[in-house]
């Protein structure tokens, strides 16, 4: 069986909590899991369509709180 489609998350703020990354990728399609470590992220989606989008729209992007 194949996983899902997972995006790297790096450089996250000390502050940033699980439901500031569900706020800013949910946009992008159904999210199926959220790991967090130190000051990075494993976002995994349920489609390689909404991870794709995701990647292209916020690859970049600063996260600030």
């Amino acid at each position: 069986m194949l996983s899902h489609p997972r995006l790297y998350v790096g450089k996250l703020p000390e502050t940033i909590k699980k439901q500031d990354l569900i706020n800013a990728f949910a946009p992008y399609g159904d999210i199926e899991d959220i790991l967090m470590k130190d000051d990075f992220a494993f976002i995994e989606f349920s489609n390689l369509v909404s991870a794709t989008k995701a990647l292209l729209d916020m690859n970049g992007n600063l996260f600030l709180n």
